[in-house]
């Protein structure tokens, strides 16, 4: 049966437009489970409250978010405060040296892409001295960045330097261009690295963002000129396809179109990228897909006519050997790619994974993929592709992804509720700490609380009347290791509550939706659709 996407109520058998109103009629699918009401009872609840929340805030504070870190309609350029003055008076034909954690992953191919199509770029890869962990992936990261810039025939000398340093990354980074700082690096591989000089302080070394800053001017100050938006794609394409050898080329494309047949996956399809993490801190918690704002999207872009698939981590997470799932009514009838690098081998290097996502987008005409700011999300963007992501109004760093905006296809929704999740007191969530002390507000959390305070309840009865259960209670009571506490135990209630508050709050506003459903259609940033 077909209805009508305005309507909702009459229906056809076949395609065509409604006979009342002269809307598109979309295939209704039958209803397959329990789960599906629920989670369309989740949606219009989740709705419902964000309509409440505009009639609150108006639409113009939604419409006025859209232009944070804007400047004369384009992504002004903000390097990192310390990098600033530097930046100002630094000669656009000399190097531009920055410094990069060897265990920062998603910098490190960032660096890649930005060394590949601006060869200033130098690199200071470094460890902490005695941390076998960072070391590790500081060669991984060296041996990585100087294949790509061989493999696209680019000279290397100079480019990239390993180092190790006495004491952590975190506060080195603070003191980059300082004498006292530079003395505790050490040379292991490569060469010309400023870091290694402490009495000549001349060569100022960047924060890693300042490839964020490099490739924005690179893109120049409109990508709506189309020819020059693919002019530029282009280039990077071909860096990256470089990287890769012809045969892995010519099987990520057929798991591309394997994936696509399997999945049903229909062209013009909208990819909805789920980010998870396990044992999150805080500000990682932040950047994580709430399942109820996701459901909003899906809804919003099934009523408006197009089909949807996710992709990414996905709602559940293996921890302990137990899945912890965030998103316990997912009716599962929406095609999911999930983590499809756990599939293949083919998939360990990042590279390969750009070019399968590359090429699925490409078979599918994919018309946007949406998600929450992330470094996996950028170089889609760069190939080329249609990518929007949610921020949330204080989310960290928010100036350095402003850069983006009107430059390339990387464009932000500016929201009002946290796209993600928070807890209490900011602090993080790793380590195993009890129930309560600092841990992420998510479902998971909510359940366990849930489940614990069902076991006292079920201590205390099984304590109060011996008559009745004490057999049982001699016999089990090392299932409920909890300590006795009383009924109600307000301050588990309390946590309960607490975490559904800001579950139930982490809804997107009508305007909201409507702003994202125009950067589909228009392929243009929050601030030129309105």
């Amino acid at each position: 049966m077909y209805t009508c996407i305005k309507c909702h109520k009459f229906a056809s058998i076949g395609p065509g437009t409604c006979w009342k109103c002269g809307a598109k009629l979309i295939k209704k699918e039958p209803r397959t489970s329990v789960e599906t009401d629920i989670v369309q009872e989740v949606v219009r609840q989740a709705n419902s409250i964000g309509a409440l929340q505009q009639q609150t805030v108006g639409r113009a504070s939604v419409d006025n978010k859209q232009y944070k870190y804007i400047t004369a309609n384009v992504g002004e350029l903000y390097p990192h405060p310390r990098d600033s003055g530097a930046w100002t008076v630094h000669d656009k034909d000399t190097d531009v040296h920055t410094f990069l954690p060897g265990y920062a992953t998603g910098d490190r191919y960032t660096a890649i892409l930005t060394m590949l199509i601006d060869q200033r770029l130098c690199l200071s890869i470094a460890y902490q001295e005695g941390n076998e962990r960072e070391e590790k992936d500081a060669k991984l990261a060296y041996d990585t960045v100087l294949s790509a810039l061989k493999l696209n025939d680019i000279d290397t000398r100079g480019r990239v330097c390993l180092l190790s340093h006495n004491g952590g990354l975190k506060a080195a980074r603070e003191h980059l261009n300082s004498t006292d700082g530079r003395s505790k690096y050490t040379a292991i591989k490569g060469g010309g690295s400023p870091l290694l000089s402490t009495h000549d302080l001349s060569q100022h070394v960047y924060h890693i963002s300042i490839t964020t800053v490099i490739m924005a001017l690179f893109w120049g100050e409109d990508y709506s000129k189309f020819n020059l938006l693919e002019s530029k794609s282009r280039l990077v394409r071909h860096a990256v396809y470089s990287m890769l050898k012809e045969s892995s080329k010519f099987e990520l494309d057929a798991l591309a179109r394997r994936y696509i047949r399997e999945k049903k996956i229909t062209t013009g399809s909208v990819g909805l990228w789920v980010a998870n993490r396990p044992r999150a801190n805080a500000r990682e918690a932040e950047a994580i897909s709430n399942p109820i704002m996701f459901e909003q999207i899906k809804a919003a872009i099934e009523a408006s006519g197009r089909s949807c698939f996710y992709i990414a981590d996905g709602f559940q997470n293996i921890i302990d050997g137990k899945i912890e799932n965030r998103h316990k009514f997912n009716p599962h009838n929406t095609p999911d790619i999930g983590k499809f690098w756990g599939t293949n081998d083919l998939f360990r290097e990042r590279e390969n994974q750009w070019f399968f996502i590359d090429r699925l987008m490409k078979h599918t005409n994919c018309s946007s993929l949406i998600g929450i700011r992330s470094g996996a999300l950028e170089p889609i963007a760069l190939l080329g592709h249609n990518v929007i992501y949610l921020e949330h109004d204080d989310m960290f760093t928010p100036e350095r992804h402003g850069a983006w905006q009107g430059r390339i296809p990387y464009s932000r929704l500016v929201i009002r509720n946290r796209v993600g999740y928070y807890d209490n007191e900011a602090t993080t969530a790793r380590g195993g700490k009890p129930l309560g002390t600092n841990v992420i507000q998510t479902e998971v959390v909510r359940d366990r609380a849930k489940k614990q305070l069902l076991e006292n309840f079920l201590q205390k009865r099984l304590v109060d009347n011996p008559e009745i259960y004490g057999d049982f209670w001699r016999n089990h009571h090392n299932r409920f290791p909890v300590p006795l506490a009383a009924d109600n135990n307000p301050a588990l209630q309390e946590s309960i509550a607490s975490v559904d508050e800001q579950i139930s709050e982490g809804v997107l506003l009508p305007r909201e939706i409507e702003i994202l459903l125009a950067m589909i259609d228009k392929k243009s940033p929050a601030f030129r659709v309105l």
